[in-house]
């Protein structure tokens, strides 16, 4: 989901008052006949069950009750839990623009939210959210952790009567995971949301200052005789793609797979993906990378996203390193003779399936086991004399597995233990971790760890071993809080075959305080502020990087604009032991001041706009190098169906000093002095026809382009020192250009038709000294990938089909 509850981050970060408000109890009341799912109250059972009113504030004011009264009602049967609300309000005034599926508040509507923890352990619960305009979206809440890719099928229907607005809901017990227990009690809470005074209320308090929102619920008590149903479905799906690469005739391809969920008890579910097709997920946003560390992409495959939450733990798994570049890829180069050429290298491995199971049990246990393979990969080398075509393994075939398990106990505490594996040919990589948090029961204070080892074996070279260790505690409510962190990480860390990190070989502190006001006051809404510390040494040898003092504050206003400030201080040089990419040599940076900040406008208006900016000025400093950017971005909603959004981000780094080369023996190595500038301009067009059918375009150019002016030589102390008889030019100019287009409709629940057209450039150059526009035209005449492709996908769920069968 592309914008995943704003609100939801915001609650985690909030607290209130009204703290004595009890926990709201209803008691579940079993019905005989269901009720239809049109949005219109006429049913009998409707007019029989108890009332929930009384909604609570929630934001902005979490002191009174909200501004327009709340009637709820609740029941259940053996297929179904069922929930009725009658919202009250002007019709006049209800906001109600359009929105696709998992828009989340992202759209200018009014919301109404439906919140289970059939557990009720208020920690692992379902989140249902449905528009005035029908738009559903669905949240799986886990500790730390929301997961708006999560789909369910389930049903509700809206509708606007003189009144207000009623929705009626049906969640299928299909759709979520409970215990077999005679009688049970879950986690209830039921939630408005206000579009045109952005305000929330709950039908059981929520206290603001408390934090971990999701933990406080209400209680729907007394469900009685559930029996968890079988849970099986299918969704095949066909796909085919025209493609062409400027070089190349236009060409088509098709595929075909499969994606099964089961059941295996009321606890644990397998996902299975059988030969997947990912060609449909938006394009990666490419940049020029000139640092020593690898970019992060976000994952956007819908198998690696869903239902991925448990995995998370320890934070030793990236999901795209399944299926990413051949380890293997950039080494085909060495292996050429002459007169040979590569003719076909692939930039991705094949993935051939991946598997999860991942569920809880009545008593907190959650269980998570992952599997994927690829198949091998290779590059295809040719002798432009003879023809002859030979292959070169890229990758050989790969196994990637992962083993986690995860107690939950009493309302905010958990403990994680969890291990990730990697079998590529001889080679093996295996990472082990734990993750805990201990919080007392009113969740004043925490104690957060996590900690892993890695060990790699290989028949060719010896066994490695390091390892990392993250220590958290602070004051995580109220009004006043405070925190530090110790993290260290070994100079043989490395868990970067399935997982992340940047760099390792490191030992750091830091800590915060923050005095947050939650209520509104003058022209604020709510207000944040922290200044933190933090200090940085290498962990072999300790040796000392670096500090900064950094101050943040932050504000919504009643206008419903939003204001941030940031501020950040380096008091001395900081030592960079990675940027000359030798190990045991370091570069010197100047202490610097650097300050951001910016404001966006309400964006419930017509147009609302967004505008942020920063600079960082370093002092002390003989180059005279200062960089700072800027990022614009105008939204246009031109009605209810109608939203364009344009982003435009100019950077410029002046007189930046960086590596750019080094001796095979390392005995030198060479920095230069140059001027970054990076352009980005960002166009999103979406239209929706109906909540199930929406138009969405994307198109993104990216322009970055180094030009170097002078060459150093980096001596034994971290500073340079001019080098005038370096003849070799780094100038750099690349650009990416994408455009992304997708029709969906969801034609019948869990099925989707999508109509897919993308353009791909990647265009790299040394024409530093072109304009903008010259620069657009020849990226735009450069070698580029056309597709058109359609992919169905159809839902098909085992009981749903026996009962059609049965009547």
């Amino acid at each position: 989901m592309r914008k995943i509850l704003p609100i939801l981050v915001m609650i985690l970060l909030s607290s209130l008052t009204l703290a004595q408000a009890p926990v709201k109890k209803v008691s579940a009341i079993r019905i005989s006949e269901a009720p239809k799912i049109d949005g219109i109250l006429n049913e009998s059972i409707w007019q029989t069950l108890p009332v929930l009113d009384n909604f609570y504030g929630y934001y902005p004011y979490n002191d009174r009750l909200g501004s327009h009264p709340t009637e709820a009602r609740v029941a259940y049967d053996d297929n179904a839990l069922y929930i009725a609300a009658m919202l009250y309000d002007d019709p006049d005034s209800i906001t109600q623009a359009l929105g696709k599926r998992d828009s989340g508040d992202g759209i200018n509507t009014d919301l109404f939210t439906v919140h289970l923890s059939p557990y009720n352990d208020r920690m692992n619960s379902y989140f249902f959210m449905i528009a005035v305009s029908g738009a559903q979206t669905d949240i799986l809440i886990s500790p730390n952790n929301q997961d708006g890719s999560w789909n369910a099928v389930w049903e509700s229907s809206t509708k606007i009567n003189n009144d207000g607005w009623s929705v009626e809901i049906r969640i299928p017990y299909s759709a979520i995971r409970f215990s077999d227990e005679k009688v049970q009690d879950w986690g209830f809470n039921l939630m408005r949301h206000i579009k045109r005074y952005n305000e929330w209320s709950t039908w059981s308090f929520i206290n603001r200052e408390s934090g971990q929102w999701y933990t406080h619920m209400g209680e729907l008590t007394g469900l009685e005789n559930l029996q968890p149903p079988l849970r099986l479905s299918f969704v095949p799906y066909l796909s085919g793609y025209l493609e062409n690469n400027t070089t190349n005739q236009w060409g088509y391809s098709y595929n075909g797979g499969l994606d099964m969920k089961y059941g295996i008890n009321e606890s644990y579910t397998l996902d299975l993906t059988l030969i997947p097709d990912f060609g449909h997920v938006q394009s990666d946003d490419r940049e020029l990378n000139l640092s020593p560390y690898e970019i992060q992409y976000d994952e956007k495959r819908q198998f690696f996203i869903e239902g991925t939450e448990m995995f998370q733990k320890a934070g030793i798994f990236y999901s795209r390193r399944v299926g990413s570049k051949p380890v293997f890829y950039d080494n085909v180069g060495d292996d050429l003779a002459a007169n040979e050429k590569v003719i076909d290298n692939s930039t991705e491995t094949q993935l051939i399936n991946a598997t999860k199971v991942s569920g809880r049990n009545r008593k907190g246990l959650g269980i998570g086991v992952f599997n994927a393979m690829t198949a091998k990969s290779s590059a295809t080398i040719k002798d432009t004399l003879t023809g002859t075509e030979r292959s070169f393994v890229t990758q050989p075939f790969t196994n990637y597995n992962i083993l986690v398990l995860d107690q939950t106990f009493r309302k905010y505490s958990y403990a994680s233990v969890i291990n990730t594996n990697v079998r590529r040919g001889t080679y093996t990589a295996n990472v082990s971790g734990t993750e805990f948090r201990f919080a007392d029961k009113e969740n004043m204070y925490n104690l957060w760890s996590q900690l892993a080892v890695n060990q790699k074996f290989d028949t060719d070279t010896t066994f490695k071993k390091g390892f990392k260790n993250y220590i958290y505690f602070g004051k995580v409510s109220g009004n006043f809080q405070y925190n530090y962190q110790f993290s260290v990480e070994s100079d043989d860390y490395d868990p970067n075959d399935l997982g992340y990190i940047q760099q390792n070989n490191k030992f750091e502190h830091w800590a915060s305080i923050e005095y947050n006001i939650f209520k509104p006051f003058g022209r604020f809404l709510e207000l944040y502020q922290q200044l933190s510390f933090s200090h940085s040494s290498l962990y072999v040898p300790l040796k000392f990087r670096g500090y900064n003092i950094d101050y943040a504050i932050n504000t919504n206003f009643t206008n419903n604009w939003y204001a941030e400030m940031h501020a950040s201080w380096r008091p001395e040089e900081y030592r960079d032991y990675f940027e000359p990419r030798v190990n045991g040599r370091v570069f010197r940076a100047p202490p610097l001041f650097h300050n951001c900040g910016g404001f966006q406008t309400d964006r419930k208006k017509p147009v609302s706009i967004e505008l942020f900016g920063g600079l960082n000025r370093p002092y002390n400093d003989s180059y005279n190098r200062f960089s700072y950017w800027l990022h614009f971005e105008p939204r246009f909603q031109f009605n209810t169906n109608f939203i364009l959004e344009t982003g435009i981000y100019y950077s410029n780094s002046y007189n930046e000093i960086g590596y750019v080369d080094r001796e095979d023996d390392d005995s030198r190595i060479y920095f230069g002095k140059r001027t970054v500038q990076t352009f980005e301009t960002e166009i999103d067009l979406e239209y929706i026809f109906t909540s199930k059918m929406a138009l969405e375009f994307r198109l993104r150019h990216y322009l970055s382009k180094a030009d170097y002016n002078r060459y150093y030589n980096l001596l034994e102390s971290g500073y340079v020192e001019p080098l005038d008889s370096y003849t070799e030019n780094h100038d750099i100019n690349y650009n990416a250009f994408n455009v992304d287009m997708v029709f969906t409709w969801n034609f019948a629940p869990g099925s989707e038709l999508l109509l897919i057209y993308k353009n791909t450039i990647d265009a790299e150059n040394e024409w530093v000294d072109r304009t903008f526009g010259r620069n657009l035209s020849d990226t735009i005449d450069s070698p580029q990938v056309n597709s058109l492709s359609v992919k169905v996908l159809y839902y098909l769920d085992y009981l749903t089909l026996k009962n059609r069968r049965t009547h």
